[in-house]
């Protein structure tokens, strides 16, 4: 499943990565519609889709919708119109978002659920189980990730190994290949074949995880007869036996107002989850401004107008790649210092990336080091925002209002990133910057009394609310 799981979704992030490479402001607004329905998914239906469809149901529908998303990609890049292409590219990111809304409640509870049983198969206490499971799943997930976003760099290796052949001496005949010959034509004026290619094969990559989904083993069932034949000798030929009958589990009732109610009611009950909000905004506002100015820009109209798409893949993976491995060292750090330094450091990432943006002109961010440096002070509040950020959820909301409050981190990430995919293309440089610079100052503020209110109430039980 983590393996399935990273490939569709990792050929996902490489296709939000290349949009506005490839398809510029609709690029954007494709990305902007994308986290729209994310985020409108997730706090009004993704719980009533999982309950319907049962875990292995959803994580299959998901991967699936996922595919409309990244095929979507190609088909806006040979659209003969803007009228066309602008459609295509609306109609894949509200899918995709669609898709993403429930697809990781899914993993979620698969992840959960696959964990407990594991603990239970193995005498495993339960923490070391998840703890297992979640450092298999990052691993793959990251690295898969890094792997998909590197792939465009392949493909113009042999194409450029094609074009200029290692054998062709100094006495090979003009006769063979005249120089006035024209180049093979593209599937679209002024899109390079390789370009359409990778869109292609990611398409590909994504719909095989996607049918390789519905081999996972149905975990809901499963667990379900574990529950009922825990002291049943012949248990595990029983739940052999509905595996391979991929009977489906009963579907759970869904409450999908139930949800949203809980969602926002906790604004009041717990008004610390409205002073964390800015912490998901500025993730938010800060991938857009990364997306659309430094790679969307920058790096596709000046740095490198050529090999545009193999190098904003290799600089996406390069912050997945430098995310995931801080994920430890931030973890220590957090045990050993608590987590308010790890979260601050985070912060103060995005706000450099903001810095750089504003007081570096587009030529002077073309330049090698400042260009490396946005990607990795984005990667370094990335994993700030993956890792520690969302222990720091858990910490706060323990005790029966921890679906409500990641809900909210669902909302505040998805509408930020929405708008500001949305405005950018109408924004210049420096507001842009501006923009996640004051996101970035309002949540260092933000957090720190949200800190101060939660120390407060562990110091003082008794008191009710925040």
């Amino acid at each position: 499943m983590c393996i399935l799981f990273s490939i569709n979704h990792g050929c996902v992030t490489a296709v939000l990565n290349l949009s506005v490479v490839l398809l510029g402001d609709k690029g954007s607004f494709m990305s902007g519609v994308l986290y729209i329905m994310y985020a409108a998914t997730a706090l009004l239906a993704s719980t009533a889709i999982v309950g319907r469809l049962g875990v292995r149901g959803a994580l299959c529908t998901g991967c699936l919708l996922y595919c409309v998303y990244i095929f979507s990609f190609p088909l806006a890049l040979i659209a003969h119109d803007d009228a066309s292409q602008l459609a295509i590219a609306l109609v894949g990111g509200a899918v995709g978002g669609v898709a993403a809304g429930f697809l990781w409640a899914a993993q979620g509870s698969y992840f959960a659920t696959s964990a407990k049983l594991y603990a239970e198969a193995t005498d495993t206490p339960p923490e070391k189980a998840t703890s297992t499971f979640a450092a298999t799943f990052g691993m793959l997930f990251l690295g898969l990730e890094v792997v998909l976003k590197a792939f465009p760099l392949a493909l113009k290796g042999i194409e450029a190994a094609l074009s200029h052949p290692a054998h062709a001496g100094p006495n090979a005949s003009r006769v063979d290949a005249p120089p006035s010959a024209p180049p093979p034509p593209s599937a679209h004026a002024g899109l390079p074949a390789v370009d359409l290619i990778v869109a292609v094969a990611y398409s590909i990559f994504a719909i095989l995880a996607a049918l390789g989904m519905f081999t996972v083993w149905d975990i809901d069932r499963l667990s379900d007869l574990k529950n009922e034949n825990a002291n049943d000798p012949t248990a595990d030929d029983a739940l052999a036996s509905a595996q391979a009958e991929g009977a489906a589990p009963p579907p759970r009732p869904g409450c999908t107002l139930e949800r949203v109610v809980a969602a926002v009611a906790l604004w009041c009950k717990r008004p610390t989850v409205v002073l964390l909000a800015p912490i998901q905004a500025t993730f938010g506002v800060s991938s857009a401004l990364l997306a659309w100015e430094v790679t969307g820009r920058v790096v596709k109209q000046i740095a490198f107008p050529h090999d545009s798409v193999v190098v904003a893949g290799l600089l996406s993976g390069l912050v997945a790649l430098v995310a995931g491995a801080l994920q430890w060292p931030f973890k220590l750090a957090a045990n050993t210092f608590g987590k308010m330094p790890v979260m601050l450091v985070g912060l103060s990432a995005f706000a450099g990336l903001g810095t750089l943006c504003f007081v570096l002109d587009g030529d002077q961010l073309a330049h090698h080091v400042p260009l490396v440096s946005c990607y990795l002070l984005h990667a370094v509040g990335r994993a700030c925002f993956e890792g520690t950020n969302k222990a720091l959820y858990a910490d706060f909301f323990a005790g029966g209002d921890e679906s409500a409050a990641f809900s909210n981190i669902v909302l505040a990430n998805g509408l930020a990133s929405a708008i500001a995919f949305f405005t950018y293309p109408e924004l210049p440089r420096k507001t842009e910057a501006t923009v996640v610079i004051l996101a970035a100052a309002v949540a260092v503020v933000c957090y720190l009394t949200a800190e101060s209110i939660h120390r407060g109430q562990r110091a003082s039980p008794s008191a009710l609310g925040d």
